[in-house]
Order: structure tokens, then sequence, then C-alpha cells
């Protein structure tokens, strides 16, 4: 299990009670699934995911995917962390054809996750 390394582990807040039920109160676990390259949250029945290819020592991060009743909540930014700090960790590069991940860096460039990213 892969859980932020800022802090372990990112308690999401202000989250609505009726999307999230059970999990309003606990924190999001980042797994990482390398036999199946994706990142992912389980989210009760649902699973929210990063998807990525790998070639030689680049991830292409291809997709963010978090089911409709939990978005706008954090979850997408808690992946986008645990992505980019696996990298980072890994001393990958890393290609991002996810256009959320796009806006997010736009939003979040620290300079450990821009220096790693190629064309």
């Amino acid at each position: 299990m892969l859980l932020r390394s800022r802090g372990l582990m990112k308690t999401v807040q202000n989250m609505n009670k009726t999307n999230l039920g059970l999990l309003h109160t606990k924190t999001l676990a980042v797994e990482h699934d390398y036999v199946n390259h994706r990142f992912y949250i389980k989210l009760g029945n649902d699973v929210a995911f990063i998807q990525y290819d790998m070639f030689n020592n680049v991830l292409d991060y291809k997709e963010t995917y978090v089911p409709p009743a939990f978005r706008r909540k954090g979850v997408a930014q808690v992946l986008a962390e645990a992505a980019f700090d696996h990298a980072v960790k890994n001393d990958l590069k890393v290609k991002v054809t996810c256009t959320y991940l796009q806006k997010y860096l736009e939003n979040h460039p620290l300079s450990e996750y821009t220096s790693r990213i190629v064309d």
C-alpha cells in the first residue's frame, strides 16, 4: 500500500456525508497496483484511480477517474499527489497525458514534480 509521503495519509475534509457514507471521517489510502499500472483508492464499492503506462523509466499518466458521487471532494488530488510522489521517490520521469493531471501541475508547480516532466 502506498500512502501519501507528506504525513503518510490525507484526510479529506468537508466531504458530504450523503455521498461518502462511512468514509467521511476516514483517511484515504492510495494503493499501487503495479501489475495493472494504476494508483487507486477504494471508496466502498467504487474505485477512483490514475491509470498509467510505463516505458523504460517514464511513467505516462493517462487517465484519472473518480466516481461521480465522489467528485469535487479532493479524491483526485490525493491520487495526483501519490502518483507524483511515487515518481519522485523512484527517480522516474513523467509524461502527463491526462488533462486533470496537467491542470493539477499548473496549480501545484512543485519543482520536484515539474523537473520530471518529459514530452
